[in-house]
């Protein structure tokens, strides 16, 4: 099923591509779109045992499923070699689509995929999460509450749980992308100098963190405008498990089911981005050999600790005087 969800991912690439309004989102958007339709035939074909390899043409997977037992076929045929064309048209011959046309192939390749998994395997397309990705089970557990909060028609609670996952998110990209020293303790200032500097630590402070997180940000090659849409989007968490909705600057409401599905899919692809880099860097670090490094430097550190405790119950013992043996004489 994690492939399947994996095609719903690239569908809201797609999407997204088609959105940015870049010259080629409507050209990239087509070429993600192809991507997830043959995800999504190849997975199909699988499914039913028929006889598709890697290198199989497009338009191969439905005479070939459609021969496969079962009785099932691919829809859209007609509507997928379209998209199909329109892909090899950009990729290879640098014609973009018209925008119009993007569309119409959205579209058709939405049917085809809502259509295809519930065929072949009986799920609801547009009801698959894209948070089951995440390996962070914190952070996926509080996307499908935010998901369960849309379900609801609760957008307030929706953007309470995406606060509780973007503080997940954020926590994640601390530890995968170390931008400064990570020692929470600051210089000293002597007391005699608090109250005069005080308030310009606080706006170095300020301006670091937003610099960190800038820094943050286009490592992953996130869009800043993103994460900025959060802050303003979503609540801040207080003590005693409430949250705190700052005053709104604009009569146009926060709280909305629409901006919380918007929050939803971009804290998706935070979290995502965040945990390639994490692996990324588990995977060097092992190939670096440094987990036995570590392990080596902690059994050195355990045996000279032991020998130090050795030597001192060693000292004790020969500074004992004879009457310590607890005789009463």
């Amino acid at each position: 099923m994690t492939n399947i969800i994996r095609v719903k991912f690239l569908y809201r690439a797609a999407v997204a591509e088609l959105d940015a309004g870049h010259p080629f989102s409507a050209g990239m958007a087509v070429s993600l779109l192809q991507d997830a339709v043959e995800a999504m035939a190849y997975e199909a074909a699988a499914s039913v045992g028929a006889d598709v390899g890697p290198r199989s043409p497009f338009l191969d997977y439905w005479d070939k499923i459609s021969r496969a037992p079962g009785g099932k076929a691919l829809p859209f045929r007609l509507e997928m070699s379209a998209l199909n064309a329109a892909r090899v048209a950009f990729k290879h011959h640098g014609s973009s689509p018209a925008l119009s046309d993007a569309e119409k192939h959205l579209a058709a390749a939405h049917r085809f995929l809502v259509e295809t998994a519930t065929s072949f395997f009986t799920v609801d397309f547009d009801g698959m999460s894209e948070a089951d990705l995440i390996a962070a089970s914190g952070i996926r557990d509080a996307l499908r509450l935010a998901e369960q909060a849309l379900a609801d028609d609760d957008a307030i609670k929706a953007l309470e749980h995406c606060r509780d996952a973007l503080d997940g998110v954020e926590t994640l990209m601390r530890s995968a992308i170390v931008v400064a020293d990570t020692d929470p303790f600051a210089p000293k200032i002597p007391r005699e100098w608090a109250a005069a500097v005080g308030s310009y630590v606080e706006w170095v402070s300020r301006r670091f963190a937003s610099l960190e997180k800038s820094v943050t940000l286009s490592t992953l090659q996130v869009n800043p405008a993103d994460y900025w849409f959060l802050n303003q989007s979503l609540p801040m968490r207080v003590a005693s498990e409430k949250f705190y909705w700052p005053p709104s600057r604009s009569i146009i409401s926060t709280r909305t089911i629409e901006r919380a599905r918007t929050c939803i899919r971009i804290i998706i692809n935070l979290a995502l981005r965040a945990e390639r880099v994490h692996s990324d860097f588990q995977r060097l670090a092992i190939q670096a050999g440094v987990p036995q490094e570590q392990k080596r430097i902690k059994e050195l550190l355990d045996k000279h600790l032991n020998q130090q405790v050795g030597n001192q119950s060693e000292s004790v013992q020969e500074n004992r005087s004879p009457d310590d043996g607890g005789s009463s004489g």
